[in-house]
């Protein structure tokens, strides 16, 4: 078992303790019987579970409120719950970079692609961070096997196509953009990126 399971055993075992110690309060007694301690556990972990989804949404509601410092509060509150979820970690590198702190939040993108090497929204995310650092290279990549693992993402096609484009690399760019309207049809943005691109290069 890894340090931070322990941790985290602990962390739950603690709760367990105070789940019974209220009910003690309240004259019931659980010490002799093992179903009551295996429910106690449960009560627990499920506290945990909870206070995690509370401290997501109240990091969605201040981005949304555009109080980014209390975003991050908010999520660095669920990381301390669950130091490995790939929703809480993804969206605390994205509030730092918004902040500015990019180091930190390659430094978190990394965290995260250790342990979620999969997903490919994070590393579509890590690689509009790495090109917004000037580590072009490493962002294609990053762009690619996100790609790879997810072909019918028409946000990932995209940005890789606001990517090629910032290069002016504006025929891939062009593929990228028009990609992302054959997987989704409304996609404004996507729309919108494409008939400037070809506005810019009508004379070319």
């Amino acid at each position: 078992m890894s340090a931070l399971a322990i941790i985290v055993l602990l962390a739950t075992s603690i709760i367990a303790v105070l789940f019974v110690k209220e009910l003690q309060k309240k004259g019931f007694s659980v010490q002799s019987d093992p179903k009551n301690r295996t429910n106690i556990l449960h009560e627990a972990t499920k506290n945990v579970e909870d206070n995690y989804a509370r401290a997501i949404v109240r990091a969605q509601n201040a981005y949304e409120a555009n109080r980014l410092h209390d975003a991050q509060m908010a999520l660095e509150s669920a990381l301390a719950l669950y130091p490995n979820a790939l929703e809480a970690l993804a969206r605390y590198a994205y509030i730092l970079t918004l902040q500015g702190e990019l180091e930190s939040a390659k430094s978190i993108y990394l965290k995260a692609l250790a342990l979620h090497s999969d997903s490919a929204s994070l590393h579509s995310a890590y690689a509009s961070l790495l090109s917004a650092m000037g580590e072009e290279a490493k962002a294609k990549e990053h762009y690619v096997r996100a790609i790879e693992l997810d072909p019918k993402s028409a946000t990932t096609y995209f940005n890789f196509g606001n990517y090629l484009a910032k290069l002016e690399e504006y025929d891939a760019a062009k593929e990228s953009y028009e990609r992302a309207l054959l997987l989704e049809k409304n996609f404004t943005q996507a729309k919108e990126a494409l008939e400037a691109l070809l506005h810019r290069t009508k004379g070319d």
